[in-house]
């Protein structure tokens, strides 16, 4: 691993994203980064210095090995490290389909047009007050790169239509949301990087 930049460096550049969400992009950013070495032996652009989740990497006979949270991974992990954090992040998710007409037409289907994650950024709160929403394309997979978004002051925090609040971030944070939303999707995205 080398040194470049302090780990979380391009993560919180400005526009940051909200200080709420810090601890757990930084885990999801060292899977990203732990999944990218093990799988293709680089490093994301600025993004080789080790982290709280991922504290070292290299080489052996055995191939390419991180260690994330304390576990020794090698490339055969993947699965096992995306399912790990899929589940430590994500709270929450609603699939919506999309507006039809009353009464209903014949042909019209019921597919899901749009999903809603919510992400698990306090543990001990029974609100939900950060989600990624995304669009879903004819393939029922994401369609662009997923929103940010919270609530209004007053708003109903158990209804995910509230989360109406596009959170802005800078272009590694939101990078990291997309390859979380695509968790769901079993990691594929639509356009390689």
């Amino acid at each position: 691993m080398n040194d470049t930049t302090n780990g979380y460096e391009l993560l919180l550049q400005h526009p940051g994203p909200p200080p709420e969400t810090i601890p757990l992009l930084k885990r999801v950013w060292d899977a990203h980064r732990t999944e990218d070495w093990l799988l293709n032996g680089t490093w994301p652009e600025g993004r080789g210095a080790p982290g709280e989740h991922l504290t070292a990497a290299g080489a052996d006979r055995a191939g390419r090995w991180a260690v994330h949270d304390g576990e020794l991974l090698r490339a055969a992990d993947c699965e096992w490290l995306r399912h790990v954090i899929e589940v430590q992040t994500i709270r929450r998710t609603w699939w919506r389909t999309h507006w039809q007409s009353w009464p209903p037409r014949a042909g019209q289907t019921r597919e899901p047009r749009e999903v809603r994650i919510a992400l698990d950024c306090d543990r001990d709160s029974p609100v939900q007050m950060f989600q990624l929403y995304a669009t879903l394309g004819d393939d029922r997979m994401p369609v662009g790169a997923p929103e940010l978004r919270t609530f209004e002051p007053g708003a109903d925090t158990e209804m995910p239509t509230e989360a109406a609040v596009v959170i802005e971030t800078n272009p590694a944070a939101a990078d990291l949301l997309e390859w979380l939303a695509w968790l769901l999707f079993d990691g594929r995205r639509s356009a390689p990087r």
